[in-house]
């Protein structure tokens, strides 16, 4: 009987007389409710954000998206650029050190092997031998009979052409700027490994050998020329192409062999938004985990051409299951090369046109010397400005 009240006394004392809502006997009370019951309540369990959808579902095949390059230069060099810079909620995202994550990451920061990408050496790290590898399943094309040369282009600094081995299988053909023998094919051979090696979705690339009477000219052949038209390609202009090129001492010419890809190509992807007609494409390509780590490796390799244009959608089918899959592909523009011959000094350093680097030399009277500019001249035609001392 004395404890309970005692009991009773030390609560009336801890709620004291009754004064209204407003006494601090009732907000003590209220206090120590909650602070029992905080007590009492079991820890939290960790809870994992959602699975991202496999995004490799079967789907009716997409229109094919044109690329227009005019646009895009002007979207990228302009729109986007004002657009960012007044987006609010960026800016204060970046003023508070709070970017937006990824949004097709797991709970350790991590993505599925999807469309865009697979986990290869970051997963189980890969030997040499599959590093060089890369994405072949075979040796390029077959040398032993003739070419059928079935598209070709005129055009450009390297022209080049398309051709159907004697296996049956189709090749996209280019060749080296002339003076610079190894530069282009080289590079594009290297940075298709890298990238694969990387998790990317490449094609297989190869460094062939051939000599001229290989060729034989297809029926039909259409041809785009200097002048930009369209007509029927002759004997005489796959001469005229041929003889743009420079051959090796023993006769034969060296090329990069570009294996075609699977499935139908629907033309290249955004690196914003999403395809509207692929119901498998879910996240703003922005905000995919894959793309933007694709930055860190364009910049490893200087691959200063990544635009909408060197990117290639291809409707695939595996299996029973269709889906749209996505290539880089053209990498001939990496390391040291330029495609049209080595790269400029300042590429990798700063843009085309760069406004912080003109006020700089405005300011200084151009006798400012940046540190790419004290870089050796070229040394190796066939490897062109490549260094990692500024990198």
């Amino acid at each position: 009987m004395g404890k309970v009240i005692s009991m009773r006394s030390w609560v009336i004392g801890l709620i004291g007389p009754s004064r209204g809502h407003g006494s601090p006997g009732i907000l003590s009370l209220v206090l120590l409710v909650s602070v029992v019951i905080m007590g009492c309540a079991a820890p939290r369990r960790f809870a994992p954000p959602p699975e991202v959808p496999d995004d490799r579902r079967s789907i009716a095949q997409p229109e094919e998206r044109e690329y227009r390059v005019l646009d895009e230069y002007i979207n990228r060099q302009l729109t986007e650029e004002i657009g960012d810079a007044l987006d609010l909620s960026r800016q204060l995202r970046n003023l508070f050190g709070r970017p937006k994550q990824a949004l097709n990451v797991d709970a350790f920061g991590e993505v599925a092997n999807s469309s865009w990408f697979a986990n290869r050496n970051g997963l189980d790290p890969l030997s040499l031998e599959e590093i060089a590898r890369g994405p072949d399943s075979g040796s390029g094309p077959d040398t032993s009979g003739t070419w059928t040369v079935t598209r070709a282009k005129a055009e450009g600094v390297t022209p080049g052409f398309s051709i159907r081995d004697g296996r049956g299988e189709n090749y996209l053909i280019k060749f080296d700027p002339p003076g610079y023998a190894e530069l282009a094919s080289g590079a594009e051979v290297v940075s298709t490994k890298l990238f694969h090696a990387a998790g990317y979705n490449v094609p297989e690339n190869y460094v062939t050998y051939f000599r001229p009477h290989l060729l034989t000219l297809g029926e039909g052949v259409k041809i785009t020329d200097e002048k930009g038209r369209k007509r029927l390609m002759t004997e005489q202009d796959l001469a005229d192409i041929l003889s743009k090129i420079e051959p090796l001492p023993d006769g034969r010419i060296r090329a990069l062999a570009s294996k075609y890809l699977p499935g139908r190509l629907i033309g290249p992807y955004a690196y914003k938004g999403i395809r509207e007609d692929d119901p498998n494409d879910l996240i703003p390509h922005q905000h995919r985990r894959e793309l933007r780590g694709l930055r860190i490796f364009c910049a490893w390799l200087n691959h200063f051409d990544t635009k909408e244009g060197n990117t290639l959608d291809s409707y695939v089918t595996e299996g029973d299951v269709s889906y749209v899959k996505h290539y880089l592909i053209d990498l001939g523009a990496t390391l040291g090369s330029a495609s049209w011959g080595p790269n400029h000094l300042w590429r990798g350093h700063q843009f085309d046109v760069d406004p912080h680097e003109m006020l700089v030399s405005m300011a200084t009277l151009g006798l400012y010397v940046k540190p790419w500019e004290k870089q050796e001249e070229l040394q190796y035609p066939s490897v062109g400005f490549f260094e990692s001392k500024l990198f």
